[in-house]
């Protein structure tokens, strides 16, 4: 819903910033309920149609990401920087995914930290969408940052704590 808004939103009011947060947010919900389902379904190393339909589009958008970012560069808008991130973020994953559909190097239980950031990182998309469309213009700011501030030592506890886990 989250993801289905914020492109509905960014197309009506013409926001490009808010479309990449709703492109990479839906992709990281996808993606996150999609290894929990193969795992309950014990099929990890499985791509279906879902997982090749959703890394091909997210592909297509890493590299429209890429070349926004270096195009509003050359514009000497260094918001650009943002949609590289989102790029290098969204090719990360993508790599981390082809791994684990493909197994090589990638332990067992990778599913659960794939699972979690993918969903930690969902629900931080949430909140900021919520935080911005529903706060003055004064503290706009504070919504664009906050929950990533807050939700980003989640993912990184819980991932140190998962990879620790991993190598016992």
């Amino acid at each position: 819903m989250v993801a289905s808004s914020a492109l509905v939103l960014a197309i009506l009011h013409n926001i490009p910033f808010l479309f990449a947060v709703g492109i990479f947010s839906g992709y990281m919900n996808i993606t996150g309920y999609a290894i929990l389902r193969q795992k309950r379904q014990g099929f990890l190393n499985q791509t279906g149609l879902l997982e090749r339909v959703t890394s091909v589009l997210m592909l297509l958008f890493s590299l429209y990401f890429l070349g926004y970012g270096i195009y509003i560069l050359f514009q000497r808008d260094y918001f650009g920087l943002v949609f590289i991130f989102f790029a290098q973020s969204s090719f990360r994953m993508l790599w981390q995914d082809w791994r684990l559909f493909k197994q090589q190097g990638v332990a067992p239980s990778t599913w659960l930290l794939v699972h979690l950031t993918r969903m930690i990182g969902t629900s931080i998309a949430a909140y900021t969408a919520f935080l911005v469309v529903n706060s003055s213009s004064r503290v706009s700011l504070v919504g664009w940052f906050l929950p990533a501030l807050l939700g980003v030592p989640i993912i990184v506890y819980w991932s140190r704590k998962l990879k620790k886990k991993r190598t016992l």
